[in-house]
């Protein structure tokens, strides 16, 4: 999909009150305003300090896996919303819609989101992505209502998992990170594409462990869409003492945030390579990994549980295995590599109704 670089609109939307707004597509020159309206809602606290670099966010505006959209008052010009979706190999990845203080309470948070959406849709932007996924700030319950208002569905729960503050001189190498500063837990939410359900396995394997069924039982029962996608699912429960002593080649990718402090595995691999990883990472706050719902998947499922990692999620064809097109479910798991960080979850979280279960089964991991 082209960007535009013309000041064109693909929706306008009049108030009550004859006020006019419109929605287009972002372009470089629209950094310094996109960076004023970050300030006004985080500070200089954001997850990813690029948003302060105006150099640095113009070529990430330009970049065309990166769709900013941006709202703005067609009397005066000002901008009053911003929206991203970055393009992932298999997915999108959607941040939280910023609407101007002065703006909110008129209901253009849910309406510009949506239409948002369509527009992507009807582009041609999501066309090979199996999901629209977003993580949302667990003390913040509009922006989980907001999420769900806009079909989304939360598919996890990870304590702690942003870590805020001010990373604008972050002088970290590969091995020191962003330090523990302001954390915060957050919710996993996503929304189902057609594609998903169509490259998805309906073969699960999963441990036989109710720290992790529960997480299957939840999705699948969530809502309608999700019943639908997993209604043809084989499902094959292994007792621990049956796991599988060997572990074929290994299929492991590792990931490294440095802002958040966190590292992310997504695959399967032997403990003793974990073990090597932790050590080696041993100053990032969290280890997050995503275990395949596989035969070769749980061996792993159960070392982790028996090394202290607790279950935060479960993640419809989140894993693509090496040489296939077939996607396979994963499981997630978290394990905390700083116990300071384990020990400071004091934050007021907020639960909707449809993610109060996921909350109370995380958290009673953590007594």
């Amino acid at each position: 999909m082209q960007k535009q670089e013309s000041i064109e609109y693909f929706y306008l939307y009049e108030t009550n009150n004859k006020e006019k707004y419109g929605l287009r597509y972002a372009i470089p020159e629209d950094a310094d305003r996109i960076s004023e309206l970050y300030i006004q809602e985080y500070g200089y606290n954001y997850v990813n300090p690029i948003i302060y670099d105006q150099h640095e966010l113009e070529g990430h505006i330009a970049d065309e896996e990166n769709i900013w959209i941006i709202g703005e008052n067609l009397e005066n010009g000002e901008l009053i919303a911003i929206s991203l979706m970055e393009l992932k190999e298999n997915y999108a990845f959607s941040s939280k819609t910023i609407i101007r203080k002065s703006y909110r309470g008129l209901g253009l948070g849910s309406r510009f989101g949506f239409r948002s959406v369509k527009e992507l849709h009807e582009s041609g932007a999501l066309d090979n992505r199996i999901k629209i996924d977003s993580d949302v700030r667990g003390v913040q319950i509009t922006a989980q209502r907001l999420s769900e208002n806009s079909r989304g569905l939360a598919y996890g729960f990870i304590p702690l998992y942003n870590n805020f503050g001010d990373k604008r001189d972050l002088s970290s190498d590969y091995y020191n990170p962003y330090p523990t500063q302001d954390e915060e837990s957050a919710y996993l939410y996503f929304s189902p594409l057609p594609r998903l359900s169509n490259n998805r396995s309906n073969e699960v394997y999963l441990l036989d462990n109710e720290l992790i069924t529960f997480f299957y039982d939840y999705m699948k029962n969530i809502k309608r869409v999700t019943k639908n996608i997993m209604k043809r699912d084989t499902v094959y429960l292994t007792k621990v003492k049956e796991t599988p002593e060997y572990l074929e080649k290994e299929d492991i990718s590792v990931s490294i945030d440095l802002y958040g402090s966190r590292v992310k595995l997504l695959g399967v691999t032997d403990y003793k390579v974990v073990e090597f990883l932790m050590d080696k990472f041993k100053n990032y706050r969290m280890l997050i990994w995503h275990i395949p719902a596989t035969l070769k998947g749980v061996k792993s499922m159960q070392q982790v549980l028996d090394n202290g990692f607790i279950v935060c999620g479960y993640n419809l064809g989140g894993f693509k295995p090496r040489y296939s097109d077939v996607l396979v479910d994963s499981v997630i798991f978290a394990k905390y590599l700083n116990e300071m960080s384990r020990n400071s979850l004091k934050e007021n979280i907020s639960c909707t109704e449809m993610n109060e279960p996921i909350l109370k089964h995380v958290l009673k991991q953590l007594k």
